[in-house]
């Protein structure tokens, strides 16, 4: 059932064009339309619109952060930090979507000259926090290319952030002015023809807003005027992990487990006064079984299995890994 219509001009490469309806969806009581563009190739849902900085900060449930601490590299950081490791010293580089900062962090232990923005406000207090970013700004990427002065840029990453933006067009149009000639934009997107493509929650809006593959990726960089498009496909045993602990995690409602998590992890004064009974020892041991077996052990058999399948029969799963260079 068409929910949505688009406008006569799709949202990713501006032009007119006719549109293949592909399926619908509804989250929190919202309608989207998932259509493909005929003349780039790109998917969108409609309304494409991004929800704001604060869905992000206080409704995002893949926006995990843990307190006040950054987290680890993702794989495609340490695929860009591998890959370009001889020209990181002095580089300047600009990380679009920051988040809390590790990533800017790791480039700047290389002696590069970093810069950063996120629209989740929290994500930059945790990065100045923990990291002592200095050129870091809590903004939309759109309002962040109109109000920042930068100069000229080696690198301008993009990792994990491009289809959540409801301006594809201007990211890569508008870094590309701040790139130095010869200066690279790298990216990494989810791929739409992975393997269980239409499983994954956080692939549908309000997270995610638009779809890619590879030819849709290199028809928006050429016509944005990028030269020398590589990609490059990453993470594919990670990615299905993701997944079937996404899976397990809904059905056996872990949101649930708060509460014996918190009695397993008793401590400070009550719990050093008191002595430790059968009943929490128990509680203490179900859980750390249970998390082995659903966080652990169950994901990675399911990933395992699935993995040769995917390699066989979907080449292209997991993550485009994407550089392309300003002429």
């Amino acid at each position: 059932m068409l929910i949505n219509q688009p406008e006569k001009n799709c949202p990713l490469c501006r032009q007119q064009a006719t549109f293949l309806f592909l399926r619908d969806y509804t989250d929190q009581g919202k309608n989207f339309s998932l259509y493909e563009c005929d003349v780039c190739g790109g998917q969108f849902w409609q309304p494409y619109k991004n929800p704001g900085a604060d869905w992000y900060i206080n409704q995002d449930k893949f926006n995990v952060k843990d307190g006040l601490k950054s987290r680890s590299i993702h794989a495609y950081h340490k695929y860009f930090i591998k890959s370009q490791a001889e020209n990181l010293k002095n580089a300047y580089a600009l990380d679009l979507g920051c988040g809390t900062g590790e990533f800017l962090a790791e480039l700047e232990k290389r002696g590069a000259n970093v810069y950063g923005t996120d629209i989740d406000s929290s994500a930059i207090e945790i990065a100045r926090a923990s990291h002592n970013l200095k050129n870091i700004t809590a903004l939309p990427i759109n309002l962040f290319f109109q109000s920042e002065k930068l100069p000229p840029l080696d690198f301008v990453t993009v990792f994990e952030v491009f289809e959540h933006v409801d301006d594809a067009w201007s990211v890569l149009s508008e870094s590309k002015k701040f790139l130095k000639s010869g200066g690279k934009l790298v990216m990494s997107v989810p791929t739409r023809e992975r393997i269980f493509a239409n499983v994954a929650d956080w692939d549908y809006p309000y997270h995610h807003l638009s779809r890619w593959d590879e030819k849709a990726i290199r028809y928006h960089l050429t016509l944005a005027g990028y030269e020398n498009v590589q990609v490059d496909y990453i993470n594919k045993f990670h990615q299905l992990y993701e997944l079937f602990l996404e899976i397990i995690a809904a059905k056996l409602k872990f949101n649930k487990a708060a509460g014996m998590k918190k009695i397993a992890n008793q401590s400070g004064e009550a719990a050093a006064r008191a002595k430790v009974s059968l009943k929490i020892i128990i509680i203490r041991i179900i859980y750390k079984t249970g998390r082995f077996l659903g966080v652990v052990f169950t994901p990675y058999f399911l990933a395992a299995i699935f993995f040769p399948i995917a390699l066989i029969f979907y080449p292209r799963s997991g993550i485009m890994y994407i550089v392309a260079v300003k002429k």
